[in-house]
């Protein structure tokens, strides 16, 4: 059973480690995507499908290998997206984008690229599907709209505690100190044995300051 207290050291713990990511990842591809030149965006793309181990899932034989730069697909795709495309019925607005990138590699299931893809463009209100995060939630496989309703769902019951500790991720100000942090509440996280995956917070935390 999950007490308040296993949580709260998960939670601690997990705002820590995305904040980490935020920090030395997410924000240079972020950034890229938004403002960067169609080169930048190239290369930063490329570094994100290394990081997220998803370069496998988007075969060069539907870019490079046909005369294209390495992903000048994805970038072609996510450069036309806007945050106000998914104000209304978000998860109708990520299939569609779905869709767009299985068609250019391949008919390929893309679920979980697209949604990391979009978060790494306009983060809120993007959550990102993983299939770890689709397993705690006990959703279907493929079902995006269940997987929302129940990672909102579990959100709504902690956003208390979400808040509390993601609002003191501002006083922590460098990646050192922040993995001294991790380290210090390292055994006590994982001594908790939470029923929870580790993206599964991770994607709780992450979201929930789209301003970290």
């Amino acid at each position: 059973m999950v007490t308040e207290q296993k949580m709260k050291h998960s939670l601690e713990y997990f705002s820590l480690y995305y904040l980490n990511m935020w920090l030395t990842h997410d924000r240079l591809y972020h950034e890229s995507l938004n403002n960067g030149t169609h080169e930048e965006k190239l290369v930063f793309i490329k570094q994100a499908a290394t990081y997220y181990k998803v370069a496998r899932n988007l075969p060069k034989e539907y870019d490079e290998d046909i005369g294209y730069a390495r992903y000048e697909p994805v970038i072609k795709i996510i450069d036309e997206v806007i945050a106000s495309d998914f104000s209304v019925d978000t998860v109708e607005s990520i299939k569609k984008v779905q869709d767009e990138l299985s068609r250019a590699y391949g008919g390929r299931c893309v679920l979980s690229i697209t949604t990391k893809l979009l978060w790494l463009k306009i983060r809120d209100p993007i959550i990102i599907y993983d299939s770890q995060a689709r397993k705690a939630l006990k959703t279907d496989d493929g079902d995006l709209s269940g997987f929302y309703t129940a990672w909102r769902n579990e959100y709504c019951a902690h956003s208390k505690a979400i808040a509390t500790i993601c609002a003191k991720l501002s006083s922590v100000s460098n990646t050192l100190a922040i993995k001294k942090l991790l380290i210090q509440n390292t055994s006590k996280t994982y001594q908790c044995s939470l029923g929870f995956k580790r993206e599964y917070l991770i994607c709780i935390c992450g979201t929930s300051d789209s301003n970290i």
